[in-house]
């Protein structure tokens, strides 16, 4: 990420002063992860990233290929910063590619056009963007979820995939399983990828709702997810 990106973004930011929603770390594809896994290339403040809210991330237009992460921090973690620092998930973020990871057909745009247009109904609150494979879907959590141990980081992927089976029961929306791992990196809308603007179609509101954590309870036998102030356990 460009210091010309990261000042003019800053003083776009600067302005937003009304009702804010929570902020996600901002930053480069190519930015090392904290703690630092390769002492060759150690982590340094350059890899720091831009906190902006997150409706905010996702409308801006960027210069480069910029992405986000799921969790609310100041730069880009790895699976050894749990228990180091706080590691706070607030999204669900899904990732929709087409049958075969084939490019998506103006048929297949169509059919899943359709099928986010229902969640305004069963799961509101979310902001899709179409990618180039496909599409994501963005929803904030109803309660932030603190991973404060390995055990936490462990059950995330489990109550992720029972989210996912929810949404495909109800929608029929299929989401990418590999996803899961809390780590995640996602590639915003706007940016620009191998020298080109992505402008691709969008749809949604992120302040219509929230992710609902109790959705796909019954796919799940034995799971718990830590809240700020309890833990919320999930069986059959």
């Amino acid at each position: 990420m460009t210091r010309k990106l990261k000042a003019t973004m800053t003083q776009a930011l600067a302005t937003i002063t009304a009702d804010p929603l929570p902020s996600v770390p901002v930053l480069g594809r190519l930015v090392l992860s904290w703690p630092t896994l390769n002492p060759v290339k150690p982590w340094s403040p350059n890899d720091l990233a831009i906190s902006a809210p997150i409706d905010q991330a996702l409308a801006y237009q960027y210069d480069c290929d910029a992405h986000f992460v799921p969790y609310v921090s100041d730069r880009r973690l790895n699976t050894q910063a749990i228990g180091k620092c706080r590691a706070t998930m607030t999204l669900f973020v899904v990732d929709v590619d087409a049958p075969n990871h084939a490019p998506p057909t103006p048929e297949w745009r169509a059919t899943e056009r359709e099928k986010v247009r229902r969640l305004e109904t069963i799961a509101p609150g979310y902001y899709a963007f179409e990618t180039r494979g496909g599409y994501r879907l963005v929803w904030l959590l109803s309660e932030p979820q603190d991973l404060d141990s390995p055990a936490d980081a462990a059950l995330w992927p489990r109550v992720y995939c029972a989210w996912l089976a929810w949404l495909e029961r109800e929608a029929g929306i299929v989401g990418d399983a590999s996803c899961a791992d809390w780590t995640r990196c996602y590639r915003l809308p706007f940016v620009r990828r191998d020298g080109e603007d992505q402008r691709l179609p969008t749809s949604g509101d992120l302040r219509a709702g929230t992710w609902d954590l109790m959705r796909g309870r019954e796919f799940i036998t034995v799971a718990a997810v830590n809240t700020n102030a309890d833990r919320i356990t999930v069986s059959d």
